[in-house]
Parts: structure tokens; C-alpha cells; sequence
């Protein structure tokens, strides 16, 4: 379902790219006022600078070569080179490293350079329509701009414990938020006779007993 263009507060967890049909796509997921969320940015090109002055081979698989308002730190008039994909950077990127052509920023993640460009550090206000799916708002080319936006996070601390055979013997958790803490240790032994025995410990008679009771409740 689509909703309308709306405002969504939102934190970036992870972010990608993808090559699809020929071009180079941009995601983002994240958590925020409206739950989890995916941003996909596409018709954007991965990109790095080079001298004005440098004489490119014409066989590389350059989309576009730019004159910008740009110069490098030794004040050099700069152009940039787009691409369709990331791969076509890096093939082009090497090979001028071995003509000894200067490459500027060639090394920034094109999607780590899209939010650089907008300020953009983990927090962000999200400007477009969202369609939900499976739980998911995905937004496709919304504009985006920096935010103070801090979510609820919810960390849980996991240790396992095995055997010589590489069953699993315990598992200990530890769940915090900005209102809740939760503190679980599941123990596996034969001789107990199961249920727990304080608050934080409970026993299970098998390994299977113990991970049922581990992915139902956590």
C-alpha cells in the first residue's frame, strides 16, 4: 500500500549497492518513526575527479566526463568522471593509477558519498511516498536531509557456551532499551529436572529443549 508524501524521521543501520540491469543502485535500512524502512536511490553515478588537464584513453567505460566548480588541495581545476557501475570505476581507476594519472576520492564508497554530500551521518528526515511491504516501508528517490533523530534501540548481548562436541550447553542474554532491561541464562542438564531457579536461570533436560525455548521467546 502506498501512502502519501510524508516526512519520516528515521536511522540509517546498513547500506549497500547493487548492480541492476546496468545500473548502479543505492540502499539504504534503517528504523524510525515509521518502523524498519528500505531507501533504494537510483539514476545516481559512482564518480571521482581527475586534473582538468589529464589526457583520458577514449577504450574506457566512462559514462561522462564533467568540467566542475571543484579544485584539489594544490588549488588544480578538477573534472569529474561518472559511471554506470562500481565496477567500471574501479577498472577505470586502475588503469590510470598505472598511467600515473592523479585520482582524486576514488576510494569513497558511492553510497557512503551520497549521504556525505547531504550531511547526512545516521540520523535523516525521509521526504517522499512509502509503499509497505511485509512489514518494510520502502521508499524509492526520496529526498533526503540531515536529522537529530534518535531511535529506541534495542541491544541484545548473546554468549554461547559448547561442548567438546560442539553441542550447546548454555546460552546467556542480556537485553537492554531506553525502558526495559531483560537478563536470561538457559542451561542445558540432564540431571536437572527443568523450570527455573531464580530469575534470571532456567534448565532444560536437552539441547532441543533449549533452543526451542530460546527462538520462541527471544
Amino acid at each position: 500500500m502506498e501512502s502519501k508524501a510524508e516526512q519520516i524521521l528515521g536511522y540509517i543501520l546498513t547500506r549497500e549497492k547493487k548492480n541492476i540491469s546496468g545500473q548502479t543502485i543505492y540502499i539504504y535500512s534503517g528504523i524510525g518513526e515509521c518502523g524498519l524502512f528500505k531507501i533504494e536511490v537510483k539514476g545516481k553515478y559512482p564518480l571521482f575527479f581527475v586534473n582538468r588537464d589529464s589526457q583520458i584513453p577514449k577504450d574506457l567505460p566512462i559514462k561522462e566526463r564533467k568540467n566542475v566548480k571543484l579544485t584539489s588541495f594544490s588549488g588544480i581545476n578538477v573534472d569529474a568522471l561518472y559511471f554506470n557501475l562500481n565496477s567500471e570505476l574501479y577498472t577505470t581507476k586502475n588503469r590510470l593509477k598505472e598511467l600515473s594519472i592523479k585520482c582524486y576520492e576514488s576510494d569513497i564508497n558511492p553510497e557512503e558519498r551520497y549521504l556525505m554530500e547531504r550531511f547526512i551521518y545516521g540520523s535523516l528526515n525521509i521526504t517522499g511516498k512509502g509503499v509497505k511491504k511485509e512489514g518494510i516501508t520502502i521508499f524509492r528517490n526520496p529526498e533526503l536531509s540531515p536529522s537529530n533523530y534518535k531511535p529506541d534501540f534495542r541491544i541484545l548481548s548473546m554468549d554461547i557456551e559448547t561442548g567438546r562436541d560442539g553441542s550447546i550447553y548454555s546460552i546467556g542474554l542480556h537485553l537492554t532499551s531506553k525502558k526495559t532491561e531483560y537478563k536470561a541464562v538457559l542451561i542445558r542438564d540432564s540431571k536437572k529436572i527443568g523450570g527455573t531457579t531464580n530469575e534470571y536461570i532456567t534448565f532444560y533436560q536437552t539441547e532441543r529443549e533449549l533452543l526451542t525455548n530460546f527462538i520462541n521467546e527471544w
